[in-house]
């Protein structure tokens, strides 16, 4: 019954609510209905309004920023964290830490390790077991068996052992000796992923590496015919000339295989053959190898026309089976190695079959592990701030903000324009109950005209009781409404003005961006659109792709092995021809096209497979014209790196072989004066070959003319007549540069080459004969007689045809959103939105401002009765108490809730007077709250900088405030290095002395043509023209490698997106060139020993047989093969058979050179030497006297400008370069960068306008909130003490309640 009675008594209060009660609506009942009618509308639409409102802020995002400082290791991951979190759930948000510390050094980053094949550290790379397979003999045996070829592949496996771990060591201390430059704090997973994929990449690079360097060097080995001691590819066989002399000629070797059942190492070099052991030897052969019975095989093990080409297709099969090693050992001497020794399977991933090939090719890598240090990266990196953007949907105090914001405006509006709307609209529909005259629509203009200009007249906002007695006071408050008015608009014109004329800066997210929404958006906000890749460091093979045409000489049949057989002297048998006869030259040539060819083909293929393992690593998605001006540099410098390396390793070979033996075109011919009678073993020494035309003499720059010639006969002894010469084909002492040297114009022309291929095909069995066809001109952009070096120089590439496609890359980066910011003015809703937010507390503000001035200024003009005051009061006294009393008064009566009911109810007036007061409490706390915060908030500013110079930037950069957030994008992102670095080298004195700058006249005095006959092998004038062409030939090498390394270097480019500090520049290029100056020596350096390594287990003969010599075994057989014998230094402690390293001092005639020795090999012995003599003329003067005095001067070195204790090896070892000079100049790299602008942002102070704007547009929400509570509370204060009275003392009260008046 009560709840019913409650809500009948709401339901009553709810019908009678009036918030627009005036007096008139007491006497005048249409006029109290237009007031219910009024507040009904004005509830209706508040609350409508309110609602829309609060569902609009609840469901806005809003941007929010929070910054860290120094953030913990802890305290990172968590925000990173949630950062992920909201990542994953579309929403817009971006997490950047800026570390401290930008250049990191790898090596205390990520801990690399790696384990190596078991056989890397099993007995069969030790010098036991080396030694043990080594016998002086072994060359006397058969070439198939494993006591001739053991040594010498072992010697080759445990130098492929060694180099791995060397270059893989070397790899390593690079990459550790690089640094991490990042500007951002990586994320746990980003670092570890980043790390991970390096050193991957790494140790695919340096696999790669290894690879082409290994088939660089066999295949030259194989293209320039080097001679090995177990004269496997060739054979000296003994030929007996009429008179009874006799000399040794080079026999290319037949193997059982391809042609015929045969294989010849003079045209294929791929020929092998199961190792065993045998009964036969290899005198009896006379270089053609047959398969003689075998007792006991080497499982896995094959030979072949080289050791190292055999080896590396051989396995390891055998050294895992007990059974089949003590096999082995039953034919050596005994030693501590039993078949107890074997590889132990379960050490290793690759199985026993697997070819040596195989396993150096992965550098016998059997782990790798890389263990990336977050923690060590994290404290490193030190983040001194992280800045957290997110959006969200507003707090809840935020939409109370909001309401409060646009609430005062709001209901001030609807307080003004609804009662006058509803009460026009109400009088519509009182009937006129005198009808006029019917009017025109002038005349009804001119009476709206006139009621709208009394009704202005008469308007009063601040309608007060006095103004109805008096005319003044009524005067006065119609004033203050004019001025209010005036006020108001001129306000909220300059606030409409200033919201429509001011500039906000707006972000916005796209989720999934697809291509062409990226570039749409690029074109139009390109300075401040962000993509965050999904993934970061994408490797080039995903979207990058090499397609390489070769010169046609790669595709032609004049590389194929048909046509090299076709052409070949092995046709004929017992043919003797011209050693420049097309039939014996033309084979090495077109052998060497076809190894070049090959060599080309896979140093492109392998180094491309290693630069596309390599990442392109972009946070955020590059456009496409800045996505293929990166790659298509880093494709131009992997193609120019390409070229240079090949290069380099290719004349390091050229350089090292003119001082071997070589069979192909021969530089030396075995000479002995023995008869065919002489019964004793005859040591065959040797001399320059020396013909008509040419002469291989100790510069080595022999050239002839191929040719074909008629023969009268085919011996050695009739004469032979020119039939036809090629003139671009030449013919010298060595196969690479006679290669070289030539073009290929003959096989352009078909004139030329139908000469070429009558002669053959009357020679040869027409099954064997191969009709070949020119090549073709269109298809190469080279003339037909361009030399080949040149087109070797370009790698034989007609075009690259590389490829990236954008597209591609785009489909990997796979942004999942794109932010970007961009600045407009304020929309016409916003404006709005905003005056109505501002309207309230301006409407408030302002009556209470423009009433006290008006109000002041009137009571100066009200005339005011004279009276005489008595007082003692100095003026000045009197005037604050006069004041006090006025102000005091008016505080006393302050009425802000004055209505026009209270006009006559005191009661009334006094409890307005108290919720005023109540009010007014409420008010001021609520306004100092806020003005306090309103204070004490910080706000981020941005500030742009256009084209700043790098005095400016400097100035940013030194300012610790603006320095963490400074931002300055460059105008070119990719700066190159010689624009900004210079390096200059300064080469040892040496270089540029006498001994190489006059390198012929010096050689000539050192040089005899008849040295090799006339002197025992360890005789310095053996040694001392190769010694010094090495020498001249390192300087050239040097000089060459660093000018390409240098410019290779220059090339290379520092890719930035914005400018980095001097300091920064400073630290990168430090290590850049550190690491530069470190690694072009070392690599040099490497590739040189590896070639040496590779030519001593290969038992390459030395171009003065230092290290073997050829002897008769029996003198008594024709074309019976020689044996080889190798000598021994140090007083024959250390035998060139076992060890390249054999040395002794250098003398000549009883003098001993000081500082340098002689040994197995010119370079060696040269390594191991000093250039102590050099620097002493006495020396000096015996050395160039060693055959004839001269009067020729040289200067000797100055000791003040190199050491002249320094080995030869240790010069090599840095390239020959004493010092370098290097100089950074930084301003020319922030001209290059030329930022277009700089941004750096900054917490500062809330503007006053922002704080004077946000209080103002509280404050009318607030005083309409607290106007419509405060009289409630006081109404609940009433009643609580009425009820407290009552307790006491019960008093019967009569009391109306009235409802309360909202201004």
């Amino acid at each position: 019954m009560n709840f019913i009675a409650g809500l009948r008594t709401i339901k009553e209060y709810l019908s009678s609510l009036n918030l627009f009660e005036s007096s008139a609506g007491l006497t005048n009942p249409n006029r109290l209905r237009t007031e219910i009618i009024s507040t009904r509308i004005y509830i209706v639409l508040a609350n409508i309004a309110v609602f829309i409102l609060l569902l609009f802020t609840a469901l806005e995002h809003t941007t929010q920023s929070i910054t860290i400082r120094n953030p913990s290791q802890d305290t990172f991951e968590r925000y990173y964290s949630e950062y992920s979190t909201r990542l994953q759930s579309k929403d817009s948000t971006t997490f950047q830490c800026s570390c401290s510390q930008v250049e990191i050094p790898y090596k205390t980053l990520i801990n690399i390790s790696y384990k190596l094949h078991p056989v890397c550290s099993s007995v069969f790379i030790s010098d036991s077991w080396v030694n043990l397979l080594f016998s002086p003999d072994m060359t006397y045996y058969y070439p198939f068996d494993f006591r001739s070829s053991g040594n010498g592949q072992f010697q080759l496996l445990t130098s492929l052992c060694l180099f791995a771990n060397q270059a893989l060591n070397n790899a390593i201390d690079d990459f550790l000796s690089n640094f991490l430059l990042t500007p951002l704090t990586l994320s746990s997973d980003s670092f570890n992923n980043q790390s991970n994929a390096s050193a991957e990449f790494l140790k695919t690079s340096t696999i790669y590496t290894f690879r082409r360097l290994l088939t660089l060097v066999f295949n030259t080995t194989e293209m320039n015919s080097l001679q090995p001691a177990m004269q496997t590819s060739s054979m000296e066989l003994l030929y007996y000339y009429p008179n009874g002399t006799m000399y040794a000629y080079p026999y290319q070797t037949i193997w059982p295989g391809d042609y015929s059942s045969e294989c010849f190492c003079g045209i294929s070099f791929r020929c092998y053959a199961q190792v065993a052991f045998f009964d036969a030897y290899a005198s009896e052969t006379q270089g053609a190898f047959y398969l003689p019975d075998s007792f006991g095989n080497v499982t896995g093990f094959l030979v072949g026309c080289y050791a190292f080409d055999a080896l590396l297709q051989s396995s390891l099969t055998c050294f895992f089976d007990s059974i089949c090693l003590s096999n082995i050992l039953t034919h050596f001497p005994t030693i501590n190695i039993t078949s107890d020794d074997i590889l132990n399977i379960n050490q290793t991933k690759f199985e026993p079959n697997t070819t040596i090939g195989t396993l150096a090719n992965n550098l016998f890598i059997e782990d790798w592990t890389a263990e990336p240090l977050f923690s060590a990266y994290y404290s490193k990196c030190a983040p001194i701030l992280c800045i957290y953007t997110f959006t969200e949907r507003n707090s809840f105090l935020q939409v109370l903000t909001t309401l409060l914001g646009v609430y005062g405006g709001l209901t001030v509006a609807l307080r003004m324009c609804i009662p006058h709307a509803v009460r026009f609209w109400r009088n519509r529909k009182v009937p006129n109950r005198i009808q006029p005259n019917r009017v025109t629509v002038l005349q009804r203009l001119r009476n709206a005209q006139n009621t709208m200009k009394n009704k202005i007249i008469e308007l009063n906002l601040f309608k007060t009781a006095a103004a109805r007695t008096d005319p003044f006071e009524s005067k006065t408050t119609k004033i203050i409404t004019y001025v209010y008015l005036i006020t108001m608009v001129l306000a909220l014109s300059i606030v409409t003005i200033y919201l429509l004329a001011s500039i906000q800066v707006r972000t916005e997210t796209i989720q999934n961006p697809s291509q062409m929404i990226f570039e749409s958006l690029d074109e139009k906000y390109t300075d401040t659109l962000q993509c965050p890749c999904s993934s970061i460091a994408n490797s080039y093979e995903l979207f990058a792709s090499l397609s390489p045409t070769f010169h046609p000489i790669c595709s032609s049949l004049f590389i194929s092995d048909h046509w090299i057989v076709s052409i070949s002297d092995v046709n004929i048998i017992d043919a003797a021809y011209d050693t420049i006869d097309f039939r014996v030259a033309g084979p090495p040539f077109f052998n060497a096209m076809k190894t070049l060819c090959s060599l080309s083909n896979i140093t492109i293929y392998d180094a491309w497979y290693e630069f596309s393992q390599s990442l392109l690593i972009t946070d955020l998605v590059v456009t496409e014209s800045e996505f293929k001006t990166r790659t298509n540099a880093t494709i131009e410098q992997f193609q120019e790196n390409t070229l240079n390396e090949f290069k380099r390793i290719l004349s390091l070979v050229d350089l090292h072989s003119t001082t071997m033996y070589n069979t192909g075109y021969e530089s030396v011919d075995l000479y002995t004066d023995q008869l065919v009678t002489s019964t004793s073993q005859i040591d065959f020494g040797w001399e320059p070959v020396v013909t008509e035309t040419c002469s291989c003499t100790f510069n080595g720059q022999c050239t002839d003319v191929m040719s074909f010639f008629d023969y009268t006969s085919l011996t050695t002894d009739t004469p032979y007549y020119l039939n036809f010469a090629i003139s671009d084909l030449q013919v010298g002492c060595y196969v690479l540069p006679s290669v070289f040297n030539s073009s290929l114009s003959c096989f352009f022309n078909q004139t030329c080459l139908d000469m070429i291929k009558n002669v053959i095909k009357n020679e040869v069995e027409p099954d064997r004969f191969v009709d070949v066809p020119i090549l073709d001109i269109n298809s190469t952009h080279f003339p037909p007689h361009t030399r080949i070096q040149r087109i070797l120089d370009n790698l034989m590439i007609e075009t690259w045809n590389g490829k990236t496609s954008y597209e591609k890359y785009y489909e990997k980066c796979a942004p999942e959103q794109c932010t970007y910011t961009y600045t407009s003015r304020n929309n016409p809703i916003q404006t709005i939105t905003t005056l109505i937010g501002l309207f309230g507390g301006l409407s408030v503000a302002l009556k209470i401002i423009v009433s006290m001035i008006v109000r002041r200024i009137r009571n100066r003009m009200r005339p005011h009765e004279e009276t005489n005051v008595v007082t003692d009061q100095p003026e000045t006294d009197r005037n604050v108490t006069n004041i006090w009393r006025i102000l005091k008064t008016k505080l006393i009566k302050l009425n802000l809730f004055e209505s026009e009911l209270s006009w006559d109810d005191e009661q009334r007036r006094q409890r307005e007077i108290i919720i005023t007061r109540v009010y007014l409490l409420f008010l001021m706390a609520a306004v100092a709250i806020l003005v306090i915060y309103t204070f004490i908030e910080t706000q981020t500013k941005i500030v742009t900088i256009p084209n700043p110079s790098q005095d400016k930037f400097d100035q940013l950069q030194l300012n610790p405030q603006y320095s963490t957030t400074l931002n300055c994008p460059c105008k070119s992102i990719t700066v190159p290095y010689n624009s900004f670095i210079s390096i200059k080298p300064y080469y040892h004195q040496l270089c540029s002395s006498d001994f190489v700058v006059n390198i012929s006249t010096w050689i000539s005095l050192l040089y005899s043509f008849t040295a090799g006959i006339d002197y025992s092998y360890d005789d310095y004038r053996l040694f001392a023209s190769p010694h010094f062409q090495l020498l001249s030939g390192f300087c050239s090498l040097a000089n060459d490698t660093v000018n390409a390394a240098i410019t290779e270097f220059s090339r290379n480019t520092i890719i930035n997106e914005i400018v980095q500090s001097e300091e920064s520049i400073k630290a990168q290029t430090d290590i850049i060139l550190s690491q530069f100056l470190l690694s072009t020596p070392r690599t040099f350096t490497l590739t040189l020993d590896f070639i040496r390594y590779i030519n001593q287990g290969n038992g390459i003969v030395s171009s003065i047989f230092s290290n073997w010599h050829f002897v008769s075994l029996d003198t008594g057989a024709e074309y019976d093969a020689l044996w080889a014998v190798p000598h021994s230094y140090n007083d024959n402690s250390c035998i060139c058979g076992a060890s390249s390293t054999c040395i002794s001092k250098a003398s000549f005639n009883g003098i001993t050179i000081p500082g340098l020795h002689v040994g197995c090999y010119p370079l060696e012995s040269l390594l191991q030497s000093t250039l102590e003599c050099l620097y002493n003329i006495t020396c000096i003067n015996q050395l160039k006297s060693m055959y004839t005095r001269s009067n020729i001067t040289f200067n000797p070195l100055n000791d003040t400008l190199s050491s002249r204790n320094a080995t030869v090896q240790s010069i090599v070892n840095n390239l020959l370069v004493e010092r370098w000079q290097t100089e950074v100049v930084y301003g020319n790299y922030y001209a290059a960068c030329d930022p277009l602008w700089c941004t750096y942002t900054f917490d500062g102070q809330i503007s006053p306008i922002y704080t004077i704007t946000t209080i103002i547009g509280l404050y009318g929400g607030l005083t309409v909130v607290f106007k419509l509570m405060v009289p409630i509370i006081v109404r609940i204060g009433y009643y609580i003490i009425r009820y407290r009275r009552r307790r006491v003392t019960p008093v019967v009260t009569i009391m109306t309640v009235s409802k309360p008046t909202i201004l």
